[in-house]
């Protein structure tokens, strides 16, 4: 991304972050109890969307390296984007499953906690309450 495309995005998400501020914090209490609801979804999907463009590059990013620790590199790591790889990767793993490569209980574990930790870093964008909750093993 380029320096203007970067402070671009850095504008946008100080945009949206004001604005689902701004509609927590000072417009809820305006709203009719009857929409109240509605209003609370608004704010829970901004927070969501600014959410994923601080840090969902990223945690695509640690999923891709996760999963290339599981199948090996994508064969096209070199030329596609970070979505089409991550999309083959999944691909990989989900054929790799079915021929059971992770039936046995090392590979398994492996396999359970590489899952885990994908699904943790996407709970932290779309539900951070429930990732703050999980209790340590």
């Amino acid at each position: 991304m380029t320096q203007m495309g970067a402070q671009a995005s850095c504008a946008a998400l100080d945009l949206l972050s004001v604005a689902r501020d701004t509609l927590h914090d000072e417009l809820l209490a305006a709203v009719p109890p009857q929409a109240r609801h509605t209003a609370l979804m608004v704010v829970n999907a901004l927070g969501i969307v600014v959410r994923e463009l601080a840090d969902g590059e990223q945690i695509a990013q640690a999923e891709a390296d996760h999963l290339r620790e599981l199948v090996g590199p994508a064969p096209d790591e070199t030329t596609a984007s970070l979505e089409a790889v991550l999309h083959g990767l999944r691909q990989r793993t989900v054929a790799s499953i079915r021929l059971g490569h992770f039936d046995a209980r090392p590979q398994a574990l492996r396999m359970a906690d590489t899952l885990i930790r994908i699904s943790s870093a996407r709970c932290g964008i779309d539900a951070p309450k429930a990732v703050a909750m999980q209790v340590a093993p």
